[in-house]
C-alpha cells in the first residue's frame, strides 16, 4: 500500500483542515482511496446486518411491560414470591411514605436528588436512554421544546412532552366520577407517579421490587413514596373500571411447582412480585407470548376482572395511552383452582384453551394500624382509612405450541384455571 505521508492537520482550526484537503496530492488521494477500500466491505457488512435486525416496535411488538420474558428470570421458572410476602403487604417490603415536607417533595427527591439520579439506564421495549432526573422534569415541568430522551426505535406512537396541568385537567374529571360513585378522589401526587410509571421508569421501579422480594440485598433507592403513590392511584381507578378481560403474556420458561401442586393448605399458585400490566388486546399480549424461542413454553393469562376486583386503566395520563393498558398493584396473588379444557392444539395461533371455574377467593376487609402514629395519612389521601384487602380475578392459562409439525404435546404439567387474587394498600 502507499504509504506517501499526509499534510498535517490543527483539529482545532477548520481552516487548517480545508487547505490541507486542497493541498492534496493524486497519490496521496490514491493512498487514501486503498486504505479506505480494505475497511469498506466489513463496514457495510455490519451496516446491513444491523439494518436487517428487527427495530420497528410498535403496540403489536415487545413491550415487557405486557411480558414477562425469560431474560427477566435467573432460572428455567418463572419467579414469584409467597403467601407471608402476601399478607405482609407492600408497606412490609419497602417501608412506610413520608408526607414531610410532603409527599411530592419525597417523590422529587427520589428521582431528583438520590445517588441513582443521573445514572442512565434503557428500557427494553422502546430503548430509551434516560435517568430519572429526566424523567421527573418530562412529567412534572417539561420545558416545551426541549429534545428530551426519545424512543431509538421505529415506532408511530412516540411520547410528546406534554404540560402537567392537561392532565390534572382528566384528573379533575374523573373524580367527578369516583366522587359519584362515593369513591375518594385522586391526588396530583398520585398523577405524577402514574405519569411516570407508563414512561421508562416502570423498569425501574419493577426491577427493585423483584430484587427486594427475592431477597437480595438492596441498599439502593428505593422510591418508596413513588410506588406507594402508584400503588394508590391504581387502586382508587380501579373503583371506576368497567370488567373486562385483559391479557398478559408469559415467553421462555415454565410456571413453578406452586403452580401444579398444592401446598400444605392445598392451594396452588404464586404472587406476583411487581406491578403487573395487562392490554385489553388479546393480540397484543398473544404476539409477546409469540416472542418465545422456538421449542420455549409461552402462556397467555387470560384475565377476566369481576363486579369489585378490578385493575385500573392508566390509559388518561399515560405516556403511551394507545397501549390500553390496565395496570395491577404488586403482589397480586395467584391462586389456580380449577383443571382446563383443550381444543384445537394445531389451529393457527396453537392455542390450548381453558374453561372458567368458579371457585372462592376472598376473605374480608380488615382495618390496618396507622404506619405512622404521629403523621395523619389524610394529609396524603384524605377521608379513606388504610386497609388491605383481597381482590378476585379469573383466569385463563392458554399454552401456545411452539411446532406442531411432529407433535402437539405440551412439555408442562397440566394447565389450570386461576382466580388472581392480590393483597394491596389503599388509604
Amino acid at each position: 500500500m502507499n504509504t506517501t505521508p499526509l499534510p498535517s492537520v490543527n483539529s482545532e482550526d477548520p481552516v487548517d483542515e480545508l487547505d490541507a484537503v486542497r493541498s492534496l496530492t493524486a497519490e496521496q488521494v490514491d493512498s487514501i482511496a486503498s486504505a479506505f477500500g480494505q475497511v469498506l466491505p466489513g463496514l457495510l457488512k455490519k451496516a446491513i446486518d444491523t439494518l436487517k435486525e428487527p427495530s420497528y416496535i410498535d403496540v403489536d411488538s415487545l413491550n415487557d411491560k405486557f411480558l414477562v420474558s425469560q431474560s427477566k428470570q435467573s432460572n428455567n421458572t418463572f419467579a414469584y414470591s409467597d403467601l407471608a410476602t402476601f399478607f405482609g403487604g407492600l408497606v412490609k417490603v419497602l417501608g412506610a411514605p413520608s408526607v414531610v415536607p410532603s409527599l411530592e417533595e419525597n417523590m422529587r427527591r427520589e428521582h431528583v436528588e438520590s445517588p441513582d439520579s443521573m445514572e442512565a439506564f434503557t428500557t427494553s421495549n422502546y430503548r430509551i436512554t434516560t435517568t430519572p432526573q429526566q424523567e421527573w422534569e418530562f412529567v412534572v415541568s417539561p420545558q416545551l421544546g426541549r429534545k428530551y430522551p426519545y424512543e431509538t426505535v421505529q415506532t408511530p406512537h412516540a411520547r410528546q412532552a406534554a404540560l402537567l396541568d392537561d392532565y390534572l385537567k382528566k384528573m379533575k374529571a374523573i373524580n367527578e366520577k369516583l366522587a359519584a360513585a362515593e369513591h375518594v378522589p385522586l391526588r396530583r401526587e398520585e398523577i405524577i407517579a402514574l405519569r411516570l410509571y407508563t414512561g421508562p421508569m416502570f423498569t425501574t421501579y419493577n426491577s427493585l421490587l423483584r430484587k427486594v422480594l427475592n431477597g437480595e440485598v438492596y441498599t439502593g433507592n428505593r422510591y418508596v413514596n413513588t410506588i406507594i403513590a402508584i400503588n394508590s392511584g391504581i387502586l382508587k381507578l380501579s373503583k371506576i373500571q368497567k370488567a373486562v378481560k385483559v391479557f398478559r403474556g408469559l415467553s421462555g420458561r415454565v410456571l413453578p411447582e406452586e403452580f401444579w401442586q398444592p401446598n400444605a393448605h392445598g392451594v396452588m399458585g404464586g404472587v406476583e412480585m411487581a406491578f403487573m400490566s395487562a392490554t385489553t388486546s388479546e393480540q397484543v399480549a398473544l404476539n409477546y407470548a409469540k416472542s418465545s424461542e422456538e421449542g420455549k413454553p409461552a402462556f397467555l393469562f387470560e384475565i377476566q376482572m369481576g363486579m369489585v376486583d378490578r385493575g385500573a386503566d392508566l390509559s388518561p395520563f399515560s405516556q403511551y395511552p394507545y397501549e390500553k393498558e390496565i395496570v395491577f398493584a404488586p403482589l397480586t396473588g395467584m391462586e389456580v383452582v380449577g383443571t382446563p379444557r383443550t381444543k384445537d392444539e394445531c389451529t393457527p395461533g396453537s392455542l390450548v384453551s381453558a374453561q372458567a371455574s368458579p371457585a372462592p377467593c376472598q376473605r374480608p376487609t380488615t382495618p390496618v394500624p396507622s404506619l405512622a402514629a404521629s403523621i395523619s395519612y389524610q394529609t396524603f389521601l384524605p377521608a379513606a382509612p388504610m386497609r388491605s384487602g383481597m381482590l378476585r380475578l379469573h383466569v385463563a392459562f392458554l399454552y401456545r405450541v411452539q411446532s406442531c409439525k411432529t407433535s402437539c404435546s405440551l412439555p408442562t404439567p397440566n394447565l389450570k384455571m386461576a382466580s388472581f387474587c392480590f393483597s394491596a394498600w389503599w388509604f
